[in-house]
């Protein structure tokens, strides 16, 4: 799996409509299950110790910090910048602890973030990306990647 298949598999997720605890291409999809899905389909769940077919969705909209909290420091490890391509990044909105997921690439002198946001008054409810930059940049809170980088 190549930097860039990683990225353009993430990227054949732009559009896909919000919608919490989804884990479907085209249909709907979160933060963390959009991380779980492009993993499984880059085939690295298995990569960082988790079956293919894992899966959790038994967490409440303003309880995903204990998915993230989970997932992250069981199967990933803390890493600074630069950040490795398909790195997840971590965000506090509106909480002091982090309940917000994207998946970060490099891009040149910039990174750019890949994410199921949802935010009220917000006009895109979907998969989207643009440069971690602004109040994104501000409020990431923690940057994980695989233990190994990308097999």
């Amino acid at each position: 799996m190549s930097q860039a298949n990683l990225l353009a598999i993430a990227r054949s997720w732009l559009g896909t409509p919000f919608q919490h605890q989804g884990r479907l291409k085209g249909i709907g999809v979160d933060c963390i299950g959009l991380v779980i899905e492009v993993y499984r389909e880059a085939g690295l769940l298995s990569a960082v110790g988790l079956p293919t077919d894992w899966n959790y969705t038994g967490y409440g909209r303003q309880a995903a910090g204990a998915l993230l909290e989970t997932f992250l420091q069981q199967y990933l490890r803390k890493v600074s910048v630069p950040f490795p391509a398909g790195s997840v990044g971590i965000f506090p909105l509106g909480h002091s602890y982090p309940t917000h997921s994207a998946l970060l690439f490099p891009d040149g002198d910039s990174i750019q973030m890949i994410h199921a946001y949802n935010s009220q008054g917000h006009k895109r409810y979907n998969v989207q990306e643009h440069a971690l930059r602004g109040i994104w940049r501000q409020r990431l809170w923690a940057v994980y990647g695989l233990p190994g980088g990308i097999p």
